[in-house]
């Protein structure tokens, strides 16, 4: 990584080599059209190359981080790909009408996961990225990470059991 934050292109050459058949996958995982997963993976690259002077990433973290770059630059493609039904009333997946409260009540449920995750530790917390948000198996996490499988496994145990205590008084959720 210091060697790409000094502009070596022979270093960035080597972190494409090691990392891209990984994010490319992940990238077509996420959306099915080829273009915008080789698009979502150029665009992952291409951030490492432009902030590789400011991330502070262990080589534990980078594949992690560029798989997370690159399924949102995936889903973003799509959304932009696909935003051709733009309707007054926002809808359900089943095609009803969405009440405005229903809205609301969604978004404040997205609020609190979102700070609940910032709860967890970094480790729990990247390993629920890549399982949640990544779509990746606890094994694929374990590649991925470089920790072992029964590591993984324990993060994202304890990760959700962290959750459910912090989220359960405000789903009235007893479990």
């Amino acid at each position: 990584m210091r060697l790409v934050a000094s502009r070596r292109a022979d270093a960035f050459e080597e972190l494409y080599r090691r990392h891209s058949v990984a994010v490319a996958a992940i990238a077509s995982r996420t959306v099915a059209d080829r273009g915008c997963a080789d698009e979502a993976t150029q665009s992952a690259f291409l951030s490492l190359w432009r902030r590789a002077a400011q991330l502070e990433l262990r080589s534990s973290s980078l594949r992690p981080w560029l798989i997370i770059v690159a399924r949102n630059a995936a889903i973003d493609a799509a959304r932009r790909m696909h935003a051709v039904e733009r309707l007054d009333a926002p809808r359900s997946a089943a095609g009803e009408t969405r009440l405005p409260e229903d809205i609301v009540m969604q978004r404040e449920a997205e609020r609190d996961v979102h700070a609940a995750l910032a709860t967890l530790d970094d480790a729990q917390r990247e390993a629920l990225q890549l399982a949640f948000f990544g779509g990746l198996s606890q094994s694929e996490i374990a590649q991925v990470t470089g920790a072992p499988l029964g590591t993984v496994k324990g993060r994202i145990r304890l990760a959700m059991r962290h959750l459910r205590a912090i989220l359960a008084p405000q789903t009235g959720d007893a479990t």
